[in-house]
């Protein structure tokens, strides 16, 4: 629809629509997914209607058979991409992509390949067996969401009777909804009025919608550098070795990454960045730092630094408040947003900037970055955990496990060590301890009670687990993995998401416990 027809339409409706009332009854799913802070009416009106119009084509009208057939086109599309996967992912193309494949793709670093291996697992291996066949990837490839998807068009039938809906249907109750919000009717929905309405904003698009991401500048706090620093900006993913200390995030894993400050006479003004909660072991020539600022993620609500004094360590958000975005790449959006977030915090730009995906060792200020080799003794799993979950770990994080003095750890809250640790390091530990018993790799069966999944058993982490019989539901967060209770074969709470990806034929009736 062109602007002109959607502006026009929309002069009519506000004309003809009255306020909506003030009850809290929520927004439409279909309206919801279009709210934006900073957006302005038309643009919210061209989101709206844009999908339906493209689906209900020139007669106006978008009915359940047109939804359904949509869908159809969309599932045929998934299986062809699935099968373009598959073919990259078979590396003797033998219509089976095995164990040993995996594993070798797995322990490549490559970004791409990792995503195509984690759809192939959670999408196509039907039966668990680790072994992924022509068939299983052809017969359980989903389509995924997509704006004009059919999940999201039946969204839209349910603006009218179920079955059919019009397009004065839907452009009345999105000037509705978007009347509701603009209190102060200048046409563009500010973060305030966002946040008045929160409650009616359906909990499947609240998180995106009402942005945990406010640049609000009185949350965020960037200690001023002197006139004589030299001021710096490092961006990682990730550390490459595990810590075994966390600040107030026992479901979160926690990686670390060194820091060597060079020797020379200028001050260093130093904000940290990354995806993962780091602790940053700084060394070297620590008397130059003026000041480390760990602004990422979540403000550094959940990362900590060791090797400076506490007043040289400044954490960026309050309360967890989003400052600063992570990169780690040159010449990426993330990095030019980043450094343009330093200037607009700091009154400059800044005079150093770089970063790397997995971060082993960094020397500041001239950003030389060193992979530092692992040691005979990380290589080798310590008495009390078990050797193979423990070299399994080491594919992420060569490094293996850092011990650190809770007490040594310069936090926002106070550093913890981990009751069980995170990903593969946890599932090592109570391999050894006989909490869990591995019954074939990737399925472990959860023999005695445990306090809490390990953090982290996402993605290319996640694992299978089989709770025993009296054996209760642990704590924490699965991530991606399923757990099945022994017996019954059934999926147990949370993880009943992950279990119907992982194993599609499990419970077919979608009666999880």
């Amino acid at each position: 629809m062109k602007l002109g027809v959607v502006l026009g339409l929309a002069a009519g409706c506000l004309s003809s629509v009255a306020l909506a009332d003030t009850t809290q009854e929520l927004y439409p799913l279909a309206m919801a997914r279009g709210l934006r802070v900073g957006q302005t009416l038309e643009t919210f009106l061209l989101t709206v209607m844009s999908p339906f119009r493209t689906s209900a084509g020139s007669e106006g009208t978008l009915t359940r058979e047109m939804v359904d057939r949509l869908g159809a086109r969309g599932d045929a599309a998934a299986k062809t991409a699935t099968l373009g996967q598959f073919i990259k992912l078979d590396l003797n193309q033998d219509g089976i992509v095995s164990k040993a494949e995996i594993e070798e793709l797995r322990a490549r670093p490559d970004g791409n390949v990792i995503v195509l291996l984690s759809k192939a697992l959670l999408l196509a291996d039907a039966d668990g067996d680790g072994n992924i066949s022509v068939l299983e990837a052809y017969m359980n490839a989903k389509a995924a969401p997509q704006p004009g998807g059919r999940g999201n068009l039946s969204d839209y039938l349910a603006l009218g009777d179920g079955s059919k809906v019009t397009a004065p249907q839907v452009m009345e109750q999105a000037m509705t909804v978007f009347r509701s919000i603009d209190l102060d009717g200048n046409t563009i929905l500010s973060r305030d009025e966002i946040a008045k309405v929160a409650a009616r904003i359906p909990q499947a698009v609240r998180r995106s919608v009402v942005s945990e991401r406010s640049n609000d500048t009185a949350l965020c706090d960037f200690p001023r550098p002197t006139a004589a620093a030299e001021t710096v900006l490092l961006g990682t993913y990730e550390g490459d070795a595990m810590a075994n200390v966390h600040a107030g995030n026992p479901d979160d894993e926690t990686t670390t990454s060194n820091i060597a400050i060079q020797p020379g006479k200028t001050p260093l003004y130093i904000v940290a960045t990354s995806y993962e909660a780091q602790i940053w072991a700084v060394s070297g020539a620590v008397e130059r730092v003026e000041k480390l600022v760990v602004a990422a993620p979540r403000g550094g609500a959940h990362s900590g630094v060791v090797g400076l004094p506490r007043d040289r360590v400044s954490f960026a958000g309050k309360a967890g408040q989003a400052c600063m975005n992570y990169f780690y790449k040159s010449g990426t959006r993330e990095t030019a947003q980043a450094r343009k977030t330093f200037a607009a915090r700091l009154g400059d730009d800044v005079d150093h900037v770089g970063g790397i995906y997995s971060l082993s060792s960094v020397s500041l200020p001239d950003m030389i970055f060193e992979n530092l080799a692992p040691t005979a003794s990380s290589r080798v799993a310590p008495a009390d955990f078990d050797a193979a979950s423990w070299k399994s770990g080491l594919r992420f994080t060569p490094r293996g496990l850092v011990r650190f003095d809770p007490a040594s750890v310069v936090a926002s809250e106070p550093a913890k060590p981990y009751e069980v640790l995170p990903q593969e390091f946890g599932l090592s530990q109570l391999v050894h301890s006989g909490h869990l018993e591995q019954l074939k790799p990737g399925v472990f069966r959860i023999a005695r009670p445990i306090p809490q999944f390990p953090a982290g058993l996402a993605g290319a982490h996640a694992v299978q687990f089989v709770l025993a019989k009296g054996v209760p539901m642990p704590g924490g967060d699965p991530g991606h993995s399923c757990v099945v209770s022994e017996g019954t074969e059934e999926a147990v709470g949370q993880s009943a998401v992950a279990c119907r990806m992982i194993r599609p034929n499990l419970d077919p009736l979608a009666k999880f416990k």
